[in-house]
């Protein structure tokens, strides 16, 4: 396996509220391999935004390490090392400051790094929308002209202009019209190949993990319960919580259909909201959950070559 450009290791993030200590990570370890997308999976409240935070650096880990390209990411971070992450987050609308103009949005990184002359800078601003789709005439406008996929698109092009390693998504299309959310994914797809960038893409939506990552990580309760190469954690799920997931994604034919996994719908979801310490985090939902799930928390294990999983009892 290639040297990864991030490496992600016992991550952990603990939150205290009143007398009780949430455990948001727990021992993440993740890997990013340079010109790859990393897709970061689960449900809402399983840590993914935490993770997203804790190596952007905008809070810091409670345990556990983050190196880029062989320098460690301290808590407190210089403004070349802020530069080399840059993210983008699901409501651009909440990003985008309704007061500049596109091209003072986008600008702001060239300024700040001072990555280009100021009598360049237009021309460097229409080469960063010509790149994600978007006309140099979008420059003088403000965001509150631009529907939420072209918003989108400026926010990429401002992560963009910071000429980062790594770009951090945080669900980037899950705020945006199904028809949209496909030109957006088409767009993040092919500057990756054009530049040859690097994501970690969060989601909750498996439907589009599929299109852009070449590997993933599911998430649950703060920890990773499976990850490997993306087709083969579609093809052969190995953690239950992983095939409650994929059966739950909307298909089109029946031959998608048939490639779901089982899940016994009837099951009690609420159960979800109970939090077990002891054994699998997951086992008041699981359906097929031993005695041995419910006394002894799984490890995560390879399963096949660069597959690994932490269940008991695996698909």
């Amino acid at each position: 396996m290639p040297e990864p450009i991030l490496q992600v290791t016992g991550l952990a993030k603990d939150y205290v509220v009143g007398p009780t200590t949430v455990n948001a990570l727990r021992g993440v370890n993740v890997s990013v391999e340079h010109g790859a997308c990393m897709a970061i999976v689960g449900e809402s409240g399983s840590g993914k935004t935490t993770l997203a935070r804790l190596v952007l650096g905008i809070e810091p880990p409670t345990a556990g390490s983050m190196v880029l390209q062989g320098e460690e990411l301290p808590a407190k971070r210089s403004r070349s090392l802020r530069r080399r992450l840059q993210f983008v987050q699901q409501n651009p609308m909440s990003t985008l400051n309704p007061k500049r103009t596109i091209f003072q949005s986008v600008s702001l990184p060239l300024a700040v790094h001072d990555l280009v002359r100021r009598r360049n800078m237009r021309e460097r601003v229409a080469e960063l929308l010509d790149l994600v789709g978007m006309s140099s005439e979008y420059m003088d406008r403000f965001p509150s002209a631009l529907s939420g996929g072209q918003r989108q698109r400026i926010a990429l092009a401002r992560a963009l202009a910071a000429e980062p390693d790594c770009i951090i998504l945080d669900e980037p299309t899950s705020s945006l019209d199904v028809s949209v959310q496909a030109r957006v994914l088409e767009l993040l797809v092919g500057l990756q190949k054009r530049l040859n960038l690097t994501y970690m893409f969060i989601t909750h939506d498996l439907s589009v993990v599929r299109n852009i990552a070449g590997r993933m990580a599911v998430l649950y309760r703060g920890r990773i319960v499976e990850s490997g190469d993306t087709i083969a954690v579609f093809e052969r799920p190995r953690h239950r919580y992983t095939q409650m997931l994929l059966s739950s994604i909307p298909v089109v034919s029946s031959d998608e259909e048939a490639h779901k996994p089982d899940w016994p719908w009837e099951r009690d979801i609420a159960a979800g909201e109970r939090v077990s310490e002891v054994g699998c985090a997951f086992h008041p939902r699981c359906a097929y959950a031993l005695d041995i799930c419910r006394q002894d928390r799984p490890e995560l294990s390879r399963v096949e070559r660069e597959h690994e999983a932490a269940c008991h009892n695996p698909g």
